[in-house]
């Protein structure tokens, strides 16, 4: 485990998208869903303060990094702030949208 560890910091951006998410899945699908996909997503974003570059660089958007929500169809984008010793979760996207061209433009 590393020296130090880094401070998560969340965006509005993904914490709006948030809200979205368990709001359309809550009526969809159950409050069951909502609480397996919000402790998934907690859990892997916890494991960045200690492991910041756990998940591969977006090929497309340096320095953005991808984190696969896994076994739901989501992804999170967020970088690494060495200075400030800071992971910036940026936001969260269902794998079907086209999130591509929204990243690509943060360049």
């Amino acid at each position: 485990m590393p020296d130090q560890q880094f401070e998560i910091i969340h965006s509005a951006d993904f914490t709006q998208g948030l809200i979205a998410i368990t709001d359309y899945l809550k009526d969809q699908a159950g409050l069951d869903v909502v609480d397996r996909l919000t402790s998934q997503v907690d859990e892997q974003i916890s494991a960045l303060s200690d492991f910041p570059y756990l998940y591969a660089s977006y090929e497309y958007c340096y320095p953005y990094r991808k984190l696969v929500v896994a076994r739901f169809p989501f992804v999170v984008f967020y970088f690494v702030d060495e200075g400030t010793q800071q992971v910036n979760i940026h936001r969260i996207y269902h794998t079907s949208q086209n999130y591509q061209v929204e990243i690509n433009q943060l360049i």
